[in-house]
């Protein structure tokens, strides 16, 4: 109980604390791990090479999925996974990739740079797809996103990068480097 209570506490500091400081920066370098440990309910785990701590964001969602890590890989540059549930319920790959497109673009105007495309994502099939947010001239984007939709072992993930144009194209490149670090947990 005392345990519980002290863990709370630490999570809520560590969540003001980002609140008031901003989100851990990244450190330049890659090198620390990020574990995202399996659950009781089968769901498989991974580790991740980052360059700093990942956002306290492990929350569950009301379709039950689990957003798992916000890891910077530049000033306003992230790379994120979430496990969205168990495939049976979520949808295929192809299938959730589509829904993502359908609902940036037609709920939040965003723009699709490259359809949903055959690809691979931690050893496994997946389907990549890019958007873009316009600048408000139109003339270019200000925040562009790649996704992959994969499954594995009868789980869904999403995974990819958000990247604010106004970071360096590096920061990308360096997001791509920490999502390819991705590996499963044989536990």
């Amino acid at each position: 109980m005392i345990r519980r209570a002290t863990d709370a506490f630490i999570r809520e500091r560590a969540n003001q604390r980002a609140r008031l400081q901003g989100h851990p920066p990244f450190s330049g370098v890659l090198d620390q791990l990020v574990t995202v440990p399996p659950d009781r309910a089968g769901r498989p785990g991974y580790v991740l090479q980052t360059g700093g701590p990942s956002h306290d964001i492990r929350r569950r969602g009301p379709s039950g999925s689990r957003a798992d890590f916000a890891v910077a890989s530049g000033r306003r540059t992230v790379a994120v996974g979430t496990c969205i549930g168990r495939v049976p319920r979520a949808g295929s790959a192809a299938e959730t990739a589509a829904a993502a497109v359908s609902h940036h673009v037609s709920d939040h105007g965003y723009v699709v740079l490259s359809p949903p495309t055959p690809s691979q994502f931690a050893g496994e099939p997946a389907v990549r797809v890019e958007i873009g947010v316009r600048t408000s001239d139109g003339t270019g984007y200000r925040v562009l996103s790649r996704d992959w939709h994969f499954s594995h072992r009868g789980w869904a993930f999403v995974a990819g990068w958000v990247h604010a144009t106004s970071d360096p194209p590096e920061c990308r490149d360096t997001a791509e480097l920490i999502l390819a670090s991705w590996r499963w947990l044989t536990h």
